[in-house]
């Protein structure tokens, strides 16, 4: 043989594209959830799921709260390939999480088009729910910095979940400083490039989701 023979055929490089991450596992991820909705993103979680339990959750407030699950449920059941989006702990309602790293970045959906995490806002004011919600937000944030430009198509949301005005369970200013609070939430999330979106149904939620992964 005189001359190279080319081992594959049928394979062109793209334009190159620059991003950065914690890791090179992290940058992968991004860049094929970005790229197909078929990726497993569920594979790295099993993969994690094997590390050091502990008994105390990274979050509080993120197993108190039952809306995660609700909205995975209510997706799963409308179209179960965008079950695998969610997080770990969300698909499995864990209620023990492994030993959290000082850098953890919690995600509860990471899909093709959209990035989201979700909590509940209570109609009694809590600064501990507040502040868990920022911190949401925060990893939203840090999420898609560390992506880089190879995650600028997909949408970075806060989803909030509060009481209907009509509900009888919530009072007149009890919804108005619900209100208050979406507002407030919503100029953090202008100074961070995340979206708030308030939502009064675990269904509105669920939709949101469908309408916005409607690809995969």
């Amino acid at each position: 043989m005189r001359e190279p023979c080319q081992t594959f055929s049928g394979i062109s490089m793209g334009d190159v594209q620059e991003g950065e991450g914690g890791s090179v596992e992290q940058i992968a991820t991004v860049w094929l959830a970005s790229l197909s909705s078929l990726y497993d993103v569920a594979l790295a979680d099993r993969i994690e799921s094997t590390g050091e339990l502990s008994a105390e959750p990274r979050e509080t407030k993120a197993n108190a709260d039952r809306l995660p699950v609700l909205v995975h449920e209510y997706v799963e059941q409308h179209r179960p390939r965008l079950s695998n989006f969610f997080n770990y702990e969300i698909r499995h309602k864990q209620t023990q999480k492994r030993k959290p790293k000082a850098q953890d970045i919690y995600i509860g959906f990471a899909g093709s088009s959209l990035v989201a995490n979700f909590a509940t806002l209570p109609a009694k004011r809590s600064k501990s729910t507040i502040d868990h919600i920022k911190r949401l937000m925060w990893d939203l944030e840090q999420d898609r910095d560390v992506s880089g430009p190879l995650d600028r198509k997909r949408r970075y949301e806060m989803i909030v979940k509060h009481q209907d005005k009509s509900d009888p369970h919530i009072t007149e200013k009890q919804y108005g400083d619900v209100l208050e609070v979406v507002d407030e939430l919503g100029e953090q999330g202008r100074k961070r490039e995340i979206t708030i979106i308030p939502r009064v149904t675990v269904p509105e939620i669920g939709n949101h989701v469908l309408e916005l992964e409607h690809a995969a």
